[in-house]
């Protein structure tokens, strides 16, 4: 679940809240696998310092949306992340309907998506995300075959340029209404699977199993709760490269 650029101060008070009550720690998945956050525009800056006490290894910073906006405060947050060492990546928030897939793939690529197996600390694979609130639009006023080929037109142009798949953050239910269930993305793209519950829940047809878990709109150290299922080893194996 994501928070559009344009919504209200007063909701997003609210769906905090609402996490508070509703959301877990996850604690089986926390405790096999390797913990981290998600950020975007709103969130407060992190103690990255506290952070990676409490076990954080990995970040994901919203860095575009459509094909003009951009997260201002993208590069800050991510070079503090950089400087405590943890693994990074950005997201595009898609706006289908704005323009093609292959021409927003080339704008998050352009402004902090590209992806780079080099250094220290390697950059996790760029971001698809087409949930979140459009007021609606929650399937972007396309069909299911519109979106699975914007989707795929999306993930050519980043591959074609980075040499890697993008990451698809999605949800069962918005997989069910909005790309009709197609089952033939699963194969070649890594799922990080978006549900705020204490069970993991239903993986979207077409994957056998997600490599993110987005569990909860409040980790306790700023931004989104988080979980990869693997150790660190496999977490930087992904991240260079290495299915």
């Amino acid at each position: 679940m994501r928070i559009h650029n344009l919504t209200p101060w007063w909701l997003l008070l609210l769906l905090s809240l609402v996490c508070v009550v509703a959301s877990t720690t996850a604690t089986a998945a926390l405790q096999n696998g390797t913990r981290g956050i998600d950020l975007f525009e709103v969130h407060l800056p992190v103690n990255w310092k506290n952070a990676v006490a409490d076990g954080v290894e990995f970040v994901f910073v919203k860095a575009t949306e459509g094909i003009a906006y951009r997260n201002l405060r993208f590069e800050p947050q991510t070079k503090r992340a950089v400087s405590a060492g943890v693994l990074h990546g950005a997201i595009h928030f898609a706006s289908a309907a704005q323009s093609s897939g292959a021409e927003q793939a080339d704008f998050f690529i352009e402004h902090g998506g590209n992806w780079t197996a080099d250094g220290q600390t390697p950059t996790l694979p760029g971001v698809l995300e087409m949930e979140g609130n459009i007021a609606g639009k929650l399937c972007h006023g396309m069909t299911a075959t519109e979106i699975t080929d914007w989707m795929l037109d999306f993930s050519n142009r980043y591959k074609e340029q980075t040499g890697r798949r993008p990451l698809l953050f999605l949800s069962a239910g918005w997989w069910e209404k909005c790309a009709g269930n197609n089952d033939t993305f699963g194969a070649g793209h890594p799922l990080w699977l978006a549900n705020w519950a204490e069970e993991m829940g239903d993986l979207p047809v077409g994957w056998t199993k997600a490599r993110f878990w987005q569990y909860s709109g409040l980790s306790g150290n700023g931004g989104e709760g988080n979980v990869f299922f693997g150790g660190r080893a496999e977490l930087m194996r992904f991240a260079r490269g290495v299915q």
